[in-house]
């Protein structure tokens, strides 16, 4: 997968993921009680459909009882079957909300599981809260991932990382997606998240 394919799906989920989970809420408000779980769905959604179209053809793997179902190690992965290879592989935390100054080691921890699966675009879906109380987290979620990157010791040359906060996916001025894309394999002290445009 190149950089741009990647990009794009990111677009695609900033677009369509705050509707799904908004839908997910009305139709479902009994299983809607718990913390982000209509967005977590609505990211697993976007995912999927993306993953069967005619240029993909991905199996999808992610916990879903109704399906019977379970996810990987990570939340998320698109399988393809025929290389037998992992293409994508997603995490996401919301963080808690009752908890703010926690959610930057939430996020690392489950960061930490994208290091260590093999794929070539390794997707992290976060929110920010910065609308949502005066503490600014994203410069803290964004050191804690950096440093997480440049302590990891098995990098693969052409990993691409992205980083989607979701955060007010209605103010398109502000930065949204960051991105990382590994040049050589190994450790790498040097590794930066670089801020890329959302469209």
């Amino acid at each position: 997968m190149e950089l741009e394919e990647a990009k794009g799906i990111c677009r695609e989920l900033i677009d369509k993921v705050a509707s799904k989970a908004e839908a997910w809420r009305q139709s479902a408000p009994e299983r809607a009680n718990k913390e982000f779980t209509s967005w977590t769905a609505a990211v697993k959604s976007v995912l999927e459909k993306i993953a069967s179209r005619e240029q993909y053809r991905y199996e999808s793997l992610y916990s879903n009882r109704e399906k019977d179902i379970h996810e990987f190690l990570v939340d998320f992965t698109w399988w393809d079957p025929r290389n037998k290879t992992t293409v994508l592989a997603c995490e996401c935390e919301f963080g808690n909300v009752r908890d703010i100054k926690g959610n930057p080691g939430r996020v690392g921890e489950d960061f930490d599981k994208l290091l260590s699966v093999k794929a070539m675009f390794k997707l992290m879906i976060f929110d920010s809260y910065e609308a949502k109380t005066s503490d600014s987290q994203v410069k803290n979620i964004l050191d804690t991932l950096q440093q997480h990157l440049r302590e990891f010791g098995q990098h693969f040359d052409g990993e691409i990382y992205i980083l989607l906060d979701t955060r007010d996916l209605n103010d398109l001025n502000r930065a949204r997606l960051w991105q990382c894309v590994i040049k050589q394999n190994g450790p790498d002290p040097s590794l930066v998240l670089s801020e890329i445009s959302a469209f």
